[in-house]
């Protein structure tokens, strides 16, 4: 059997998988020995290596479940399902007593509110960006639309009080509005913290308890006054809560915190801290709902991050055990009258292959080429369980996590590896550049390797326009089990330079690209960063010298991290920046990157943190435009003129990112953007003053499609190839190739197909110390090459995910071999790279596309369509998930 045979039968599996035809529970076996080799397997094995076995039945439901509601009599459960679904979302209904999803209805857009009312005929779901909130009439499990309520500002997290009046907060216009349910009309709206998430009544119907998830804190309401008489602080991105029978006791579930918090309602005083960190490692676990036992003696809390239910004592605090899931779960319900744990998994199984979207000449059911449409949800039924069930239930979760398997290969290739078994170990590689390209499959560009597990059916961009890639991985190491751990480049960006995609990056980036969220904010405002900062906040804080190439996430949060050491949180130029980046594009080329790429390129050669200064405390017009570019207003340059070490600080954060480096600009060429990182390394050759970590982001291997005033795909992605290997000479022709490494990933695998999973891409790793001329099979992810480099740098990890991570050991040799290398030459002048099929039909879908910003919205769908089209000449099959229900 070939290797396209292989996936067409892995491919169908799958949808008999999420299609429900395979039922019943999911009894899996605990998994203490890991095959290290083994691909990523729908149902079994994530792309980080990480297995899930979800206990109990698993119901399907529509694309990443993220909220659910028991209904009064306990029968029936409401989801709402806010993923990126192309053309509407849902609300999925599950019979309880038969474990069977019963209705479904679409709706145009959703989030995570929803609420039944007090007699259960009634159920309110968030309308999300159509600003609305949906009313239904509901009866024995059968929902009609009977209308809608208008809410701005994109209502989130509802509730019923007892006099009736619905409760909505109003995620992006910082208040809580109270609807008279009755005339459908808002009474009063109030003020509260950033971002409000979540309502929790008091059962006296005088209070109301919301958690702000981006102030780290729960407003106390008072409903008589329609006032926020409190601010209560907790732990950081505060989400779910859950109020004890009595009212006395208010939980928080603080996801970036890897913490409940324990609220004493009558002192409105956090009186305790339940830490969940996982296994003893970073934060990661990302707690995300809560749900209480009846007598209130235990606390379910999803884990996010771990795959897993936690079963916590309120008494003591203490985790008495695990309950495994699905991937990712969101939320968890708590049904006394069945006495069931109901989890939704919002990531459901996993994604598998996705060759029979864009593969010519199949029809596989239940596929769809993108991997955000592909996401499928569950829900997880389980009886409440026993004592000495939830024990080996907690060893199945325990065994499911890689960081043992790390922790043995660390000794197994230990000795004289270059890469250390621990942080602050010896290594003989002193120089470490990361580079980060854009969007594409493993198959996509290496399926046409003899050597490796590849699919040369899929290939679009072959030998002959990446003919570096190719030399690369057949010179030094071919990585044919690479995965990156991201669906698309908001998150992708998080986990290349953080190692982790935080949960409100996780539930609104899918709704940013189907359209339905307003604003590109993920590496922007202060919400989207991971709880312990990106890298070069680690190597900053480690006093490790680093340069960024391109990379905007450093612009924003750099300096948000300048205002907050210096000046702190609550200083006024901190609070007014952050209301600047939640007004600010991500990624806009005409936007903030492009305005200080045309601002300072001409002082590229004054990057030295002593020079800036001079210069920022000389140049009161350039002080005044950067302030104005940065932040919107002169503020910070006044601050500046009156505070030394606030602008020793800023010159310090800008002394690190490259001036004349470009960022995010297809029209851009990343010919020149290799010709900048070059320029650069000459000069800190010459002054000796090569920094151990450099960022290079080459983003042109995207591709705009066919739109008219950009390159064609083949000539972009020739391009970026061509730009890859001009660097990678450049570096290994120095004196300091001798002790450098050079990473390669892309940041996510969105537009691609690939026969083995849709999170498969192309990792690179080039060194005298890498071991030439192999093919290595093991299973890698994003986070393996940053546990990597965290190692020879002697960083500590920045999330469990990194930490638990297995470092590529086996790649690398201690005996280097320093043959430099060549790039292969510049095909751009190719005629065939101008070629396509269906011209016309192309040229006319690629119009309309907007690429100003990276990944806009719901486009990559057809972006994949135009390459498949005009490169294969075959029709693109595709379906979405309406049409899989």
């Amino acid at each position: 059997m070939n290797f396209s045979q292989k996936s067409v039968t892995r491919t169908l599996a799958l949808g008999l998988l999420i299609g429900g035809i395979i039922a019943g529970p999911v009894q899996a076996a605990p998994h203490s020995d890991y095959d290290l080799n083994s691909p990523a397997t729908v149902g079994q094995v994530l792309p980080n290596d990480w297995h899930i076995s979800p206990a109990g039945t698993q119901v399907t439901l529509g694309n990443l479940p993220t909220n659910g509601v028991i209904s009064p009599n306990g029968r029936f459960l409401a989801v709402t399902n806010n993923g990126c679904s192309p053309k509407t979302q849902e609300i999925s209904i599950v019979d309880l007593k038969v474990n069977k999803k019963i209705d479904s209805v679409q709706v145009p857009s959703s989030f995570l509110g929803i609420a039944f009312s007090r007699n259960g005929d009634k159920l309110y779901v968030s309308g999300g960006n159509d600003n609305k909130v949906y009313v239904f009439s509901f009866n024995d499990g059968k929902l009609t639309q009977n209308g809608s309520i208008s809410v701005p500002n994109y209502p989130a997290g509802m509730a019923l009080l007892a006099d009736g009046t619905l409760a909505v907060a109003e995620n992006l216009g910082d208040q809580i509005a109270l609807i008279d349910t009755a005339t459908a009309q808002i009474t009063k709206e109030i003020p509260v913290g950033r971002y409000p998430y979540w309502v929790t009544p008091a059962p006296d119907g005088t209070t109301l308890y919301v958690s702000n998830w981006g102030s780290d804190s729960i407003s106390q309401v008072d409903l008589l006054s329609g006032t926020a008489t409190r601010q209560i602080n907790v732990g950081k991105l505060p989400e779910m809560m859950a109020l004890a029978a009595n009212g006395n006791t208010l939980y928080v579930a603080n996801t970036n915190s890897d913490s409940v918090s324990v609220i004493d309602t009558a002192s409105a005083q956090v009186t305790k801290t339940f830490d969940l960190h996982f296994k003893g490692l970073p934060s990661g676990a990302a707690p995300t709902g809560l749900a209480l036992t009846p007598d209130n003696s235990r606390l379910f809390v999803s884990l996010a991050g771990a795959n897993a239910d936690a079963v916590v004592d309120t008494n003591s605090g203490t985790v008495q055990g695990y309950i495994p899931t699905g991937w990712y779960p969101t939320q968890v319900l708590y049904n006394a009258a069945l006495k069931q744990v109901v989890t939704l998994n919002g990531k459901g199984l996993g994604l598998g292959p996705n060759l029979d979207g864009p593969k010519p000449g199949t029809n596989a059911p239940n596929q769809s080429q993108y991997d955000y449409s592909m996401i499928t949800g569950t829900a997880s039924i389980l009886a409440d369980p026993a004592p000495g069930q939830l024990a080996a239930l907690t060893g199945q979760v325990l065994g499911n996590a890689l960081d043992n398997a790390s922790k043995d290969a660390a000794g197994q290739f230990g000795g004289n590896n270059p890469v250390p078994r621990y942080a602050g170990g010896a290594s003989p590689i002193k120089h470490i550049f990361f580079i980060v390209r854009e969007n594409r499959t493993y198959d996509q560009i290496l399926g046409d390797l003899s050597q490796a597990n590849g699919d040369p059916d899929l290939v679009l961009f072959g030998r002959d326009i990446t003919p570096n890639a190719h030399a690369l991985a057949e010179k030094f190491v071919t990585m044919d089990n690479y995965y990156a751990d991201a669906e698309v480049s908001v998150q992708g960006h998080a986990w290349t330079a953080g190692a982790y995609s935080n949960d409100y990056v996780e539930k609104n980036t899918p709704l940013l690209y189907s359209d339905r969220y307003p604003h590109y904010d993920g590496g922007v405002v202060p919400i989207s960063y991971p709880p312990n900062g990106y890298i070069w906040k680690k190597l900053a804080d480690n006093h490790l010298s680093f340069r960024i190439y391109g990379e905007n996430y450093y612009l924003h949060s750099g300096l948000y991290y300048v205002l907050t050491n210096v000046l702190g949180l609550n200083d006024p130029l901190t609070v007014d920046y952050y209301q600047f980046l939640r007004r600010t594009d991500g990624r806009n080329g005409t936007g903030v990157m492009g305005k200080f790429f045309d601002l300072f390129k001409p002082y590229s050669d004054l990057q030295s943190p002593e020079a800036l200064k001079k210069l920022l405390a000389g140049d009161a017009n350039l002080r005044n435009n950067l302030s104005t570019v940065l932040t919107g207003s002169t503020a910070l340059a006044e601050r500046m003129v009156q505070n030394q070490q606030l602008l020793d600080a800023v010159a310090e954060y800008l002394s690190h990112y490259q001036f004349n480096y470009r960022g995010w600009d297809l029209k851009y060429s990343d010919l020149d953007r290799a010709s900048a990182f070059n320029h650069e390394l000459d000069r800190e050759l010459a002054a000796g003053t090569v920094p151990v970590f450099n960022y290079i982001w080459l983003p042109n291997d995207h591709t705009a499609g066919l739109k008219p005033g950009f390159l064609t795909p083949k000539e972009l992605v020739a391009q970026n190839d061509q730009a890859l290997g001009e660097i990678v000479q450049k570096i290994s022709q120095s004196p300091i190739w001798k002790d450098s490494a050079i990473f390669v990933t892309e940041d996510d695998a969105q537009n691609g197909s690939d026969h083995v999973d849709a999170h498969r891409t192309v990792g690179l790793v080039i060194s005298p110390y890498v071991k030439h001329g192999t093919v290595n099979h093991t299973h890698y992810d994003q986070a393996s090459m940053l546990r990597t480099m965290e190692l020879i740098l002697g960083l500590k990890p920045m999330s469990m995910y990194d930490a638990a991570a297995l470092p590529m050991y086996d790649i690398f040799t201690g005996k280097p071999d320093r043959q430099f290398y060549a790039a292969a030459q510049e095909n751009a002048g190719n005629p065939d790279l101008k070629k396509y099929h269906s011209l016309q039909k192309m040229t006319g879908l690629s119009a309309n596309l907007d690429f100003s910003r990276a990944d806009e919205e719901s486009q990559d769908n057809i972006l994949n369509k135009i390459l498949w089209e005009s490169i294969k000449g075959t029709p693109y099959q595709q379906t979405t998930s309406e049409d899989d229900d």
